[in-house]
């Protein structure tokens, strides 16, 4: 990518840097249907990081996996977790 955005001229526009591989948070993998539900129960710890954008892109309402409010997407965090207990992810 470096070689073509450098052919155009555009290369000042760019950081090719990588991003830092030392996360902010230890990164844990959910490997269970148990796992899932519980995350999605407990906004307060998972709670979500694009709430303000999200907010704006959707005139407000939000969609349930950027937003942390509850009861509002109670239910699709509900169908989420029974789709995943009925698919058998567990």
């Amino acid at each position: 990518m470096k070689k073509w955005i450098t052919k155009m001229g555009l290369e000042d526009k760019y950081i090719f840097d990588p991003p830092s591989s030392n996360p902010v948070r230890p990164v844990v993998s959910i490997n269970s249907a148990k796992g899932v539900a519980s995350v999605l129960k407990d906004m307060k710890t998972f709670h979500t990081i694009y709430s303000d954008g999200m907010k704006y892109l959707t005139n407000g309402y939000g969609f349930f996996l950027c937003f942390d409010q509850d009861p509002q997407h109670r239910l699709e965090r509900t169908m989420v977790g029974v789709s995943i207990l009925l698919a058998g992810l567990d």
